[in-house]
């Protein structure tokens, strides 16, 4: 199976157009992964010195894993998307997309299982490959049959937040990282998720306060301060 990060071409042309750029970075931004993987790479490849750019390039790397059907495919993408993700490391980049990159074994390491149930695994992966094309809607319709069927998952719950911070909600936001707090207030994920929508709101005070949550809910964990470090 072709990799999906070469299954779009690009031309030297577009390349050389700054708005391949601003182009790859807006679908970037936009959770539209899978589109913008090809452009990404295309621009970093010409211009190796552009941090910005081979981050978001490693991350799509990253999440392209989730559509592909081969687990050695996704595991050849994960360790791929830590290669690059080295690349912006050294460029400086210090961002918790990039520190989580960066906890991946060398080797790509193995899939993320949502859960022991058949079932809820497959939902769960479903939803998290409608999420990197973009198709947010779907996603979240998804997650939420999952929690039809499983009301405490947290990663569900958690998953429909990020949804509502892409499109921009920020009260949905709040209102589902909050139930994924309440399901689990010991896991560091939920508070720093829930501090990126209130620092994108401009709320630092409130923002920072969630941060602080996440690192005294698992201090050891390597992603809980990095919302503070940030």
């Amino acid at each position: 199976m072709p990799s999906i990060a070469h299954s779009t071409a690009v031309s030297t042309t577009q390349i050389l157009q700054p708005q391949t750029r601003e182009r790859a970075m807006s679908l970037f931004k936009e959770g539209r992964n899978i589109e913008a993987l090809p452009l990404l790479e295309a621009w970093a490849k010409t211009h190796s010195s552009d941090q910005v750019v081979i981050e978001a390039w490693a991350w799509c790397r990253f999440r392209s894993a989730d559509n592909l059907s081969e687990a050695s495919e996704r595991k050849k993408a994960r360790a791929q998307a830590r290669t690059i993700a080295l690349k912006a490391w050294d460029l400086g980049a210090r961002s918790q997309l990039l520190q989580l990159m960066l906890t991946t074994p060398e080797d790509g390491g193995n899939d993320t299982k949502f859960s022991d149930h058949r079932d809820i695994d497959a939902l769960m992966q479903a939803a998290e490959a409608d999420f990197n094309r973009g198709d947010l809607e779907k996603a979240r319709a998804g997650y939420l049959h999952v929690l039809s069927i499983d009301p405490d998952n947290y990663d569900a719950t958690l998953f429909i937040g990020d949804v509502c911070f892409r499109i921009k909600d920020t009260d949905c936001a709040n209102e589902w990282f909050a139930r994924a707090v309440t399901i689990a207030p010991n896991r560091e994920m939920a508070y720093r998720y829930w501090g990126d929508v209130l620092d994108d709101a401009g709320k630092s005070r409130e923002a920072r306060e969630k941060f602080i949550e996440a690192f005294i809910a698992e201090p050891y964990h390597s992603l809980a301060g990095a919302g503070l470090q940030n």
